[in-house]
């Protein structure tokens, strides 16, 4: 064996620091920029929502897109209301109630922002509530110039 080569613990230790350099971003140079900077992802980052989750799955309605401005909404309270709808989607030409149940969190950083929505628009008419947008997934988008 070649005295110079990377043995058991030398070569896991020396592909730990190398990761560790691609993760943190070792470089110094000035043009370099964090993968996660806000500039970098601006309008490239999808937010997964319910895309994974097998009720969201089940459901047939065909799955859409929107774009518009994603806005906070006071939902009534009460034992007949939907509490989960807590945001509305503010398209051209209609206002969409968004159901939020759980992931509050996970929007609020989209919110007064144009954003590209993709989900179902579900008919809860048959349970006594209205027509609600179950986000799969979301991004932000830049605001279209007229």
């Amino acid at each position: 064996m070649l005295r110079n080569q990377p043995t058991g613990g030398r070569r896991f230790l020396l592909s730990v620091i190398a990761a560790s350099l691609l993760f943190f971003g070792g470089g110094t140079d000035s043009k370099c920029s964090r993968v996660n900077s806000p500039t970098s992802r601006q309008g490239t980052d999808v937010t997964k929502i319910y895309a994974e989750a097998e009720w969201y799955q089940a459901r047939p309605e065909p799955e859409k897109q929107w774009r518009g401005v994603l806005r906070r909404r006071d939902s009534p309270l009460g034992p007949a209301t939907r509490a989960a709808l807590s945001f509305t989607l503010v398209t051209e030409g209609q206002q969409l109630p968004v159901y939020a149940a759980n992931v509050e969190q996970r929007l609020a950083p989209f919110v007064s922002h144009q954003v590209l929505v993709s989900g179902k628009l579900v008919d809860l008419g048959k349970e006594g509530f209205r027509v609600e947008l179950w986000i799969a997934a979301i991004r932000s988008v830049e605001v279209r110039s007229k």
